[in-house]
């Protein structure tokens, strides 16, 4: 969009394609583009999209599923990026940078966010680009921070009912806790927006990732109900404030909150998705339906799986967890180009440059072949809900016990595919999950509905699934099994 309807041959070859290989494509694609000028070819991680302009036309982008399972990149390096870093991490389609990018090297954490920022879409211009910015804590890191330390009488950090500091994750003994904002303070939380808003005044900055923006569920020790009642009505304005100040896109980490109010026109991170209940306090069955209402609203959703390791190490995400959370994702979207996944157990696992999020794009879920959903999820007699893609994968979950897995063309598998729920059947278990052949059918199992078998003149491509779902096929069914 910020191209206008200039010819292809009129945009630099980097600005679209990062690695050798796509730019190897870089002249045919610019020949053509000379012969038809109303051609523009946008690339972005293996999406391709050509829009054509009609004489003096605006342009009309047709969205299409995207051809493969899309990442996002959600960390920091613990200094400056190399061009070969900010190449990489410009591979990713979106990217956020957060407060802990070169802490190793001096000035705040802001200038450092945006120079990585800066680097990284001078690597790929489509790249889109998120500021970090935490809703709560007030890191010492931060050129905002000096703005509450000079407020009189620490007036803008939040205190307990007996005038002492809240403190986040330790406390002033220790000398490495650190405040909490006071957003019942006008001053502070102008001071906030203002901080965001300069950040997203740059033009290589395409939106704020805003952290901790769950404040329905925070709960200050030693704070008062009115005044934490006060507290969250202040977070409720600050984002408020904050949407009414820029047109570009806000990212909410956690916020489970439906789109009304501080969360409209919001996009969402789900941290700790596909777990039970995940950080935004919500079942697996819950947050599916909120990204429904999200991508309803033409909202972007990003899915963090990969579990709750804080810790600052190299451990790689547990591949169960990872099968569950995209097999959670893959059901859950409703539209097209409105979701990325990762898998990683932490925001910190990107620090050390050769493991984490510095590999992911290597993991093989990312080239193999995904496409539109066949249809929207469907839910078997036997409670696994299921959903399909034209590339050849199928997303096998259980909302009950939070287990999930994708099949993909090749034969391969992400995750551990669950086990059905409970139901009436003729068959045991482990037939119905590797979905048994009609002659390799069970029809004496141990627990069973009892009768016969009789064929059916339904498809047979999931035997015990048709068996649950015609209960005909019983006389008589023990629920026990």
């Amino acid at each position: 969009p910020a191209r206008g309807t200039q010819s292809l041959s009129t945009i630099e070859a980097s600005s679209i394609s990062s690695t050798p290989r796509q730019r190897a494509c870089w002249p045919t694609l610019r020949r053509r583009s000379e012969t038809s000028p109303a051609i523009m070819l946008v690339y972005n991680h293996r999406i391709v999209t050509l829009v054509v302009f009609a004489a003096g036309a605006r342009a009309v982008t047709a969205v299409e599923w995207p051809s493969s399972l899309q990442p996002f990149f959600l960390s920091a390096l613990s200094s400056g990026l190399t061009a070969e870093q900010a190449e990489y991490i410009g591979r990713f389609p979106l990217v956020a940078i957060n407060h802990k990018q070169g802490s190793a090297d001096p000035g705040t954490a802001e200038a450092k966010q945006l120079a990585a920022i800066e680097a990284i879409r001078r690597a790929n211009a489509s790249c889109r680009t998120f500021f970090y910015l935490n809703s709560q804590i007030d890191f010492p890191e931060l050129a905002l921070h000096q703005e509450f330390v000079d407020a009189p009488d620490g007036s803008w950090w939040l205190r307990q009912t007996n005038g002492d500091y809240v403190w986040h994750n330790s406390s002033a003994e220790r000398g490495d806790g650190q405040h909490v904002f006071d957003l019942t303070v006008d001053a502070a939380r102008a001071a906030w927006v203002g901080a965001a808003t300069k950040a997203l005044s740059q033009s290589f900055v395409n939106g704020v990732f805003v952290d901790k923006a769950n404040a329905v569920s925070v709960n200050f020790k030693g704070v008062s109900k009115q005044k934490a009642a006060a507290w969250k009505t202040g977070h409720d304005a600050l984002l408020a404030s904050l949407r009414a100040a820029t047109s570009k896109e806000i990212m909410l980490n956690n916020a489970f909150s439906l789109p009304k109010g501080g969360s409209k026109g919001m996009s969402q991170h789900f941290e700790r998705w596909g777990s039970a209940v995940d950080h935004d306090d919500l079942t697996l069955e819950q947050n599916i339906k909120r990204v429904g209402e999200l991508h309803e609203a033409g909202l972007t959703t990003l899915f963090r799986a990969g579990g709750v390791n804080r810790r600052l190490t190299s451990d790689p995400p547990d591949p169960a967890v990872c099968g569950t959370g995209l097999a959670a994702a893959l059901i859950a979207a409703t539209a097209p180009g409105l979701s990325f996944f990762s898998c990683e157990p932490s925001f910190a696992s990107g620090v050390d440059p050769s493991t984490g999020w510095m590999t992911l794009l290597e993991a093989p879920e990312y080239s193999k072949p995904l496409g539109a959903p066949l249809g929207p999820p469907t839910v078997g007699p036997n409670g696994l809900t299921r959903r399909s893609y034209s590339g050849g994968a199928t997303a096998i979950l259980n909302v009950t016990s939070d287990k999930g897995c994708v099949r993909w063309k090749d034969g391969s598998t992400s995750g551990t595919c669950p086990g059905p729920s409970p139901c009436c059947t003729k068959c045991s278990v482990e037939c119905a999950e590797k979905e048994c052949t009609a002659t390799e059918l069970e029809v004496t199992s141990a627990c069973n509905c009892g009768g016969h078998y009789v064929a059916s003149n339904h498809s047979w491509a999931q035997p015990c699934n048709e068996m649950c779902r015609m209960n005909a096929f019983c006389t008589t069914c023990d629920h026990s099994c």
